[in-house]
Formats: structure tokens, C-alpha cells, sequence
């Protein structure tokens, strides 16, 4: 299109890459100062760069506030060091333990939440109540609780759609990253014998998935690593061509 200009940043080719008009070098967090709040844990941490960033990579902070100095906006945050910036924002952060100050120059280990699990309901410990939402969709409990199939159990889409898919993670992928190492690969789709039979399916034969979402295209491995009925793709492999 004429009248879309695509600038992206990155750091490998990405399928979404190739679409930009100005592709620039983004950096990795090999490469950044940067601040690691918990996923799945209670504790945070502060981390420095491992090297200097290769060629002419510029991380998103540095992208950003040089972006921002050529459009004329001088609000705080673009004016900030990354050191200030990660202070500011830490500064409105809560449940940091008492007295605790945040020097980005220090090293000052790992900050552990006042907010972690302990023997005390949610209620006491946040001195909150909470319940469940009741607007919800006509038909939908307000409560958590099994509920009976939707689509797997629609004749209408049963008869189009036999298959039930699922996607579990690839022990090579994370998500869609570092999907660069393996360019034109299509990923494998694990088959029952019986299915494969019924459909005519050879091992190794490229077969496309199909709904009212979407498509893929896969690799079929015949094994009876899975149930009858159930087509098991694993990990994002990266559109190939």
C-alpha cells in the first residue's frame, strides 16, 4: 500500500518484519538495563546490560526518547535517563518492603513483594472484600463450575469439524520466539492410526488444519502418542513462504 508506511523494530526477521518499509535493529536484554517484576513469583529485580549493544541496535527506551526530541515533546520520561526512569516508575510501585530505596546504580539483590502468598485469606490480608461478577452472558453461571461443551458438543460443527485441536507448547519454542532458527518450518501435527487411516493420511504428508478462525498447514507424524479424535499441534512455527 502506498499510503501505509511500516517502520518496525527488531531484533531477528521476523514474518512481520519483512513487511516493513524502515526495518531498525532493536537490542536484546543482553544488551539493556532493565527492571524484572515477578511472573509467578513474589520477587524483582534490577539487571544490568551483559554487553554493549552490537551495530546500530537501540533499545525501545533509546528509540523512543530519541523519536520524542526530534518531534519536540519534552515531558518527563523522555527526558529521563533509563536510571530515572526506572526509579520514577518504581517510586509508584506498591508493596515494596519498608524503607526499601531503589538505587538502579546499586546492587540491592532481590526485592521481595509484601504481597506474597501466606496462611491468610485475600480478605484479611488486603482488608478487601471481592465476589464474583454477576453481568454476565444470559446462560453463564456467575459461579465457577463445569459447564456442558459449547462447540465439541454442536452437531452442526461436529459434522464439518471432527477434529478437536489443541496447541501445547514446543520445548524449542517460546511462544512465537526464536522461530528464526527454524525457517521454513511448518511444525508437526501428532495423528491417531485410526484417523490418519480414515483420512487417508501418509506419514510426513502436509496437511492443512482447518475451522471457522482460520488455517495452518502442518506435518503429519502417525502416532499413538494421542487419542482417537484428538489432533495435537505443538509450539508457533513462523509462516513459511
Amino acid at each position: 500500500r502506498e499510503d501505509l508506511f511500516t517502520v518496525v523494530h527488531e531484533q531477528v526477521m521476523t514474518p512481520t518484519a519483512k513487511y516493513a518499509d524502515l526495518l531498525l535493529p532493536a537490542t536484546t536484554f543482553l544488551e539493556n538495563k532493565d527492571l524484572y517484576t515477578g511472573y509467578g513469583h513474589f520477587y524483582m529485580g534490577c539487571v544490568d546490560r551483559v554487553i554493549e549493544p552490537l551495530g546500530e541496535a537501540r533499545s525501545n527506551f533509546d528509540l523512543f526518547q530519541e523519536v520524542a526530541a526530534e518531534l519536540g515533546f519534552r515531558d518527563e520520561p523522555f527526558l529521563q535517563s533509563p536510571e530515572k526512569r526506572l526509579a520514577s516508575y518504581v517510586a509508584t510501585m506498591t508493596s515494596l518492603p519498608d524503607g526499601f530505596v531503589f538505587d538502579p546504580n546499586a546492587e540491592t539483590g532481590w526485592i521481595e513483594s509484601t504481597r506474597k502468598r501466606t496462611e491468610k485469606s485475600v480478605k484479611e490480608m488486603f482488608g478487601v472484600d471481592f465476589s464474583f461478577c454477576a453481568d454476565v452472558e444470559p446462560g453463564v453461571p456467575v459461579f465457577a463450575c463445569v459447564t456442558e461443551a459449547a462447540e465439541f458438543a454442536d452437531p452442526d460443527l461436529l459434522a464439518r469439524f471432527p477434529f478437536k485441536l489443541i496447541t501445547p507448547p514446543h520445548k524449542d519454542l517460546l511462544n512465537s520466539t526464536f522461530g528464526e532458527r527454524y525457517p521454513g518450518v511448518t511444525g508437526e501435527v501428532f495423528i491417531h492410526p485410526d484417523d490418519a487411516t480414515d483420512f487417508d493420511i501418509p506419514d510426513g504428508a502436509v496437511v492443512y488444519l482447518e475451522n471457522l478462525r482460520g488455517s495452518t498447514k502442518r506435518t503429519a507424524r502417525i502416532t499413538d502418542i494421542v487419542q482417537k479424535g484428538l489432533l495435537v499441534a505443538e509450539g508457533i512455527f513462523w509462516q513459511t513462504g
